[in-house]
């Protein structure tokens, strides 16, 4: 079993038990607490063990990149990292900031950056508001440091699109999940008056997602015309 389904399965002292116990690494129960926000796990571990600040995921993230996009602001303070020193943007080219995702976690990170570096991040973070929806960020950078977003680009597949035509793809893929849900509504009522009750419920779980993701994105796409002039 993975470490995070082991988090999610278990109660925070057997957790606690596991790990003194040696049957866990301590930096991936680190990193999987953290992702899944479970402080109390994160505060122990930090508390009570050396752990290896360079350590990293698959995915090649550390404790404070990972923390940093799943805005915890509690265990990025209690990591005691030097942020200027260690995640100034000249030496990974990128500062952690590219990773933030919430309003938050923007604001606090605003703190140890001067405008400068925070400035080198902001086309990344405004890119990450596409794909989390995330008005509310996107609205504080644009009003407080006057991003022109009309001149940021993606590349997808060789092709270039602005944050308008990449908002209208994934709103076109949304509406073409109405398919989907369809289909998915056709499967459910085929269950009706059979025992797969497990299945039912996550079929419906399905549909609820999607109708919320919609609705997400539908309001995204919505502001960014209205920052377009559309």
């Amino acid at each position: 079993m993975e470490i995070v389904e082991v988090l999610k399965k278990y109660k925070t002292t057997k957790i606690i038990r596991l790990i003194k116990k040696g049957k866990i690494n301590k930096e991936e129960a680190l990193m999987s607490s953290i992702i899944l926000n479970k402080d109390e796990i994160a505060f122990y571990i930090l508390d009570n063990y050396d752990i290896d600040l360079d350590y990293t995921d698959i995915s090649g993230s550390d404790f404070l990149e990972v923390a940093t996009r799943y805005g915890n602001i509690e265990v990025i303070k209690k990591l005691g990292v030097d942020i200027n020193r260690k995640y100034k943007c000249g030496k990974k080219e990128l500062c952690v900031m590219i990773f933030i995702r919430d309003l938050n976690t923007f604001k606090y990170f605003e703190k140890h950056f001067d405008k400068k570096e925070i400035k080198k991040s902001l086309e990344y973070i405004i890119k990450s508001t596409l794909m989390n929806y995330n008005i509310e960020l996107l609205d504080y950078i644009v009003k407080k440091y006057k991003v022109n977003i009309k001149k940021i680009k993606y590349e997808v597949n060789k092709k270039k699109y602005n944050l308008l035509e990449m908002s209208n793809e994934i709103l076109s893929g949304m509406k073409n999940r109405e398919y989907r849900k369809r289909e998915m509504a056709y499967y459910i009522s085929d269950l009706l008056g059979k025992r797969y009750k497990k299945v039912q419920k996550r079929a419906y779980h399905l549909l609820e997602e999607i109708e919320e993701e919609n609705i997400k994105i539908e309001k995204y796409n919505k502001y960014i015309r209205k920052l377009f002039g559309d």
